[in-house]
Formats: C-alpha cells, structure tokens, sequence
C-alpha cells in the first residue's frame, strides 16, 4: 500500500515539472522552438517506451494544470488533448505496433494533428454559440505547422538518445530505429 502511494506521489511529481518546464521554459525559447509542447513529447514517449493506457490519464491530468493558466476557455485543451492521446494510443495498439523512431514520428505529427483539429473546431464552435472570437486561421496554421515540426524533431531525438547511450555490444542486432 505504501509502495503505490509513493509510486503515485513520483508520478505527480514527474507530471508537475513537465508542466512547470512546459509553462515555464518553453514559452522562452527562440522563435521556432517557442511553439514546442513538451507535454505531447513527455505524453509520446511515455506511450511508446511503456505502451500503456495510463497516458490518456496522464495526458488529462497534466493538461488540467495547463488549463488553470490558459487564455482560451476552460475544457478545450483538456478535452481536445485527452481525445488525441485516446486516438494516438489507439493507433499505436492496432496500427502502429513496432517501436521505431519513424513510428514516433507519425505518432507525434498524428496526435498534434487532431489535437489542433479538435481544438480550432471547439473554440470555432465556442465562439459561435457563446463568445465572438476572432480566429485566424492563417497565422493559426502556421502556428501548429511550427509547433507539429518542433515537437516531432524533439520527441524523435529523445527517442534515439537511449539507443545510442549502449555500447555497440549491447545495442540489439535489429536496430530499434531501423
């Protein structure tokens, strides 16, 4: 019992700095890695080195936080995030099923992708029914292109790192990115 308390209480822990780091470092670096979502690099390599469900739970808990300091409406990112990870897991356990550094690739651009989709769509509806919000779809685009490429980039090199890491002796004769 004490064993998963502390096991959860680390959890926490870990998802509390990625969320710190993600609030905090990523909005003040240069211009293209600015738009870096260090929470889909933590939540994309979780999946893929443990390939459990517990990321959608993650996912919802860490963009919970990031939800209590955001400008757009409370729910959207929290919703649009959990929906993307639920889809992004579905296609790593049907589709997507070996642990190459290309499989990272597809699966970071994939769940950007429709977690951009989902939430442009939320907020188009929001500002619709409830609020006038202006949307601009061509500075929007941009945005998520650059924000697609810098987290991919990043969530492909941190996968390989522990690749290269081995010695040549231990790495497998299958190379993991091969």
């Amino acid at each position: 019992m004490i064993q998963r308390i502390i096991k959860f209480l680390a959890i926490f822990a870990l998802l509390f700095v990625v969320v710190t780091i993600h609030l905090g470092i990523a909005y003040m670096l240069p211009f293209p890695w600015n738009s870096l979502n260090i929470l889909f690099v933590f939540s994309i390599l979780f999946l893929v080195f443990r390939g459990s469900g517990l990321v959608i739970w993650i996912t919802c808990v860490m963009h919970f936080f990031v939800e209590l300091y955001s400008a757009q409406p409370f729910g959207i990112a929290m919703v649009s995030s959990t929906f993307s990870l639920l889809f992004t897991y579905w296609l790593y356990q049907y589709i997507f099923t070996n642990r190459s550094w290309y499989i990272v690739i597809i699966l970071s651009i994939s769940s950007l992708f429709f977690y951009r989709v989902m939430s442009t769509i939320l907020l188009w509806l929001f500002s619709i029914f409830i609020n006038d919000i202006e949307l601009p779809l061509s500075s929007l685009m941009i945005q998520y292109g650059w924000e697609m490429f810098c987290t991919t980039v990043v969530a492909s090199m941190l996968y390989i790192i522990p690749y290269m890491m081995k010695p040549r002796e231990q790495r497998p004769k299958k190379a993991l990115f091969l």
